[in-house]
């Protein structure tokens, strides 16, 4: 299971939240917020599977979005969700 892609994962949350009926506007924000972690696994030489999927992953990629002087409103959307 740790194995499993979080590219093919977020597609499936993706249609998962079409099914749901949100509209095509939040499926695209959750996709490219799920999406900027899989370009900083990407980016920082780490496999982009579920079992990178961690808390100290995801810790250093709020550091790591916070150095890029975004909001932080918009750091906090990208690891709320």
């Amino acid at each position: 299971m740790s194995e499993l892609g979080l590219p093919k994962l977020v597609v499936h949350f993706a249609q998962s939240k079409r099914a749901e009926g949100k509209s095509p506007v939040t499926v695209t924000w959750y996709s490219d917020m799920l999406n900027s972690f899989i370009k900083f696994l990407e980016i920082t030489d780490r496999r982009t599977v579920l079992s990178e999927f961690n808390v100290i992953n995801i810790r250093e990629f709020r550091i790591h979005e916070q150095g890029r002087l975004v909001s932080p409103f918009t750091v906090q959307g990208k690891v709320r969700h």
